[in-house]
């Protein structure tokens, strides 16, 4: 198989910020685009701010997760809102309903996903339903949203090492270090 196709491309770009993740349980990657890439961003805590890799995840301790969304920091580093008009973000994890509000907000046009959303705070039992209500209002709204099929055999190696990553993210929560 040849060249990427831009889905192959923009994906694992996503993929690759998601590996700067500092989170202990998901690595979440973004990549906006038009006709050439915009802006990237991962999930993390604020700039500034301690990590759950440097300090332990607040989520082991009961509290509520501080961290960015990776679309929230690719928006927000992206500058100009103006230039996310009419463009296409990959995301590793559907966007939540906050990040997809973000996202009608900023009119982007099509939302690439390579899986579902997933509270892990409440253990993923609500994840299709809030999966369905974010993706039904990006939709309902305008926005295109595709599920990630990856085409070249090099992306389609990429994408099941991610999703072996996020499968051991949930047993991990599901059954946490003693």
């Amino acid at each position: 198989m040849g060249r990427f196709s831009r889905d192959d491309a923009a994906m694992l770009t996503a993929f690759n910020w998601a590996a700067r993740s500092p989170c202990c349980y998901f690595w979440v990657g973004c990549c906006i685009t038009s006709d050439r890439v915009i802006s990237v961003g991962y999930n993390g805590g604020p700039s500034g701010t301690p990590n759950c890799i440097d300090t332990g995840c607040k989520k082991d301790l009961g509290q509520s997760c501080t961290a960015v969304h990776a679309e929230d920091n690719a928006m927000f580093f992206a500058g100009d809102p103006n230039q996310l008009v009419g463009s296409t973000l990959y995301v590793t994890v559907q966007p939540c309903v906050s990040c997809s509000s973000k996202i009608i907000g900023r009119k982007i046009a099509r939302v690439v996903a390579a899986t579902p959303y997933c509270r892990i705070s409440v253990g993923c039992d609500n994840r299709q339903d809030e999966s369905e209500q974010a993706r039904n209002w990006l939709i309902d709204s305008g926005v295109q949203f595709d599920w990630y099929k990856p085409e070249h055999d090099f992306a389609k190696q990429l994408f099941d090492g991610y999703l072996n990553h996020i499968e051991q993210a949930l047993d991990r929560y599901r059954t946490p270090e003693s």
